[in-house]
C-alpha cells in the first residue's frame, strides 16, 4: 500500500465521528435497508483492513493449545504418498504439522462423529486462524443450524502466506490435505459425511482441495466429500493481484478493500522457480470450473465486491455435466457474513444462509421402502435395523421392553341438536410414544423407519 492509501485512511479515520452521526438518517447510509449498526459497523471493519493492509504482515502463527484448551489439536502430515504433484512444486514448502479447533467440544470416540464440517476461515491468506474469537461464531451458527444433522465442526489452522513466506502456495493446500485425511484416516469418519467448508479465502482453499480430491482422490484412498460449501469464495485472484484501485461495483456497500485483496494475492503467488502462476486452476477458480461428485453449495451477498464473480462461477459449474450444484443469496448482506455476521449485525442473514446449506444436505433414504410390520403381537420378535447415512442407528436390544401403558379416555361427541354431550365409554383409546390418540389395534404395528429395531411384547 501506498502512500496515496495510508492518506485516505487516516482521512477515513478522522472522519469516523461525522459518519457516526451521519448514519443516523437511513438515506444517508450505504444501503438504504441496512440498519444503523450495520452501516457503522461495514464502516469500521472497512478502516480495519485498510490498517492490515498498510501494515502487510499476517500475525505469527501458534500452535499453543491457548483458550481453547483439548478443542485445539495438533495434527502431524499424512504419509508423504498422499502429497502429489501440485502440492510438491515447492522444494521449500513441505508438508508440515498444523493445528485445528473442534466445536463444539472434541469428540472422545469416533461413534461421536456424525456429520463433521472441515471448515477453512477466511482472510485474504494473510490473516485468520480458525479459532473461538475468529470462527467461534461461524462454527456455532453451523451447528444451530444443523441441529440434528451435523455433530461436529473442525475449524484448521492453516499457514498463513504473508510474514517469512513459508506460507506461499501451497502450504496452505497441504494443510487441507493434511486434516481432510487426518478425518478419514485417523478419526474414520467416511468422506460422504464430511462437508468441506469454506470462507472467502477458505471457499478458494476449499475449491482447491475438491479439486486435488477429483483429480487424485481415488489413488489414494481418499474420495471427495459428500458436500462442499463455499462461503462468499474469493475466486478471482488474479483480478485481485492486479494494482488495486477500489473501483469494483458495490464497493461502497462493502467493507473488503481491494487493497486487502492485493495484499492477499501478492503473498500468495507461487515462487516463480515453480513455473506456476497465479492464473493456476488451483489458486484461479473463476474460469476454471471442473466436474465433481460433491454437491456444491455457494452462497453469496448480493452488495459484496465479489458478488458478480461468484455468481457467474454458479453458472460456469452448473455448465459442466453431472455437477449439483445450489446457491443463495443474501440480498443486502456485505462479503461473508458468514464470519462476521454477529460483528455486522447481520445474525439472521447468516443463519438464514446457514439454513439453506443444510438444507441442500441430501435426504437419506432408506435400503427398503418404509412400511408398517404387520402381526400378532406374541410373533413379532424384532423389527430390521435401518441404517441412515446421516445419523447411523445400531440398536442393540438386550431386554424385554415393556408393552406400552394404556389410559382410558372417554371422549365427549356433542351430537347435532344435542345440548348435553354423550359419553362413550365403549370406545377406548391409546396414547402411543409419540403421544397420538389412536384405537387399540388387535394387532401391534409400529413404523420401522422412525423407531429402529426393537423387541415388543404386548
Amino acid at each position: 500500500m501506498g502512500i496515496h492509501s495510508a492518506v485516505r485512511l487516516f482521512t477515513n479515520i478522522c472522519t469516523l465521528p461525522f459518519y457516526t452521526f451521519l448514519f443516523i438518517f437511513s438515506s444517508q447510509r450505504p444501503c438504504r435497508q441496512w440498519t444503523y449498526k450495520q452501516a457503522i459497523s461495514v464502516h469500521i471493519i472497512r478502516l480495519v483492513l485498510s490498517a492490515l493492509s498498510l501494515r502487510g504482515k499476517s500475525p505469527p502463527a501458534k500452535l499453543e493449545p491457548g483458550a481453547e484448551g483439548d478443542r485445539f489439536v495438533l495434527i502431524p502430515p499424512a504419509v508423504s504418498s498422499t502429497y502429489k504433484e501440485i502440492t510438491r512444486i515447492d522444494r521449500e514448502i513441505q508438508p508440515a504439522q498444523t493445528g485445528a479447533t473442534w466445536y463444539p467440544h472434541r469428540p472422545q470416540k469416533a461413534t461421536e462423529l456424525e456429520q463433521v464440517v472441515l471448515h477453512f476461515h477466511g482472510g485474504a491468506y494473510v490473516i485468520g486462524d480458525g479459532r473461538e474469537q475468529d470462527a467461534g461464531y461461524l462454527a456455532r451458527t453451523l451447528l444451530k443450524a444443523g441441529k440434528g444433522r451435523i455433530s461436529h465442526v473442525l475449524s484448521s489452522q492453516y499457514r498463513l502466506s504473508a510474514g517469512d513466506r513459508q506460507g506461499r502456495f501451497p502450504a496452505a493446500m497441504q494443510d487441507a490435505l493434511t486434516c481432510y485425511a487426518h478425518l478419514v484416516r485417523t478419526q474414520g469418519v467416511a468422506p460422504e459425511r464430511i462437508i468441506v467448508s469454506g470462507d472467502s479465502a477458505g471457499g478458494n482453499l476449499s475449491l482447491a482441495l475438491l479439486r486435488y480430491l477429483e483429480n487424485y482422490g481415488e489413488s489414494l484412498g481418499l474420495k471427495p466429500p459428500g458436500n462442499v460449501w463455499l462461503w462468499s469464495p474469493w475466486l478471482d485472484t488474479v483480478a485481485s493481484s492486479k494494482k488495486p484501485s477500489d473501483s469494483a461495483p458495490h464497493f461502497q456497500t462493502d467493507y473488503v478493500v481491494e487493497a486487502f485483496g492485493h495484499w492477499g494475492a501478492s503473498h500468495l503467488m507461487p515462487d516463480p522457480s515453480t513455473g506456476v502462476t497465479i492464473h493456476n486452476p488451483y489458486i484461479q477458480g473463476f474460469g476454471n470450473p471442473f466436474a465433481t461428485t460433491a454437491k456444491v453449495f455457494i452462497h453469496t451477498g448480493g452488495l459484496e465486491f465479489m458478488a458478480n464473480p461468484i455468481l457467474t462461477f454458479v453458472q460456469q459449474m452448473r455448465g459442466v455435466k453431472g455437477n449439483v450444484v445450489e446457491d443463495h443469496l443474501s440480498e443486502y448482506g456485505p462479503h461473508d457474513i458468514i464470519l462476521l455476521g454477529d460483528k455486522l449485525g447481520f445474525e439472521r442473514e447468516a443463519f438464514e444462509a446457514a439454513k439453506a446449506a443444510v438444507q441442500s444436505l441430501p435426504i437419506q433414504t432408506l435400503t427398503a421402502p418404509p412400511e408398517p410390520v404387520w402381526g400378532p403381537s406374541d410373533t413379532i420378535k424384532a423389527a430390521p435395523t435401518i441404517h441412515k447415512t446421516c445419523s447411523p442407528y445400531e440398536v442393540t436390544i438386550t431386554q424385554r421392553l415393556r408393552p406400552p401403558k394404556y389410559r382410558w379416555k372417554w371422549p365427549n361427541i356433542i351430537l347435532p341438536k344435542q345440548k348435553q354431550p354423550i359419553d362413550i365409554p365403549e370406545r377406548i383409546q391409546r396414547v402411543d410414544s409419540v403421544g397420538a390418540m389412536m384405537p387399540r389395534p388387535r394387532y401391534t404395528v409400529f413404523p420401522v423407519h422412525r423407531i429402529g429395531q426393537y423387541l415388543f411384547d404386548q
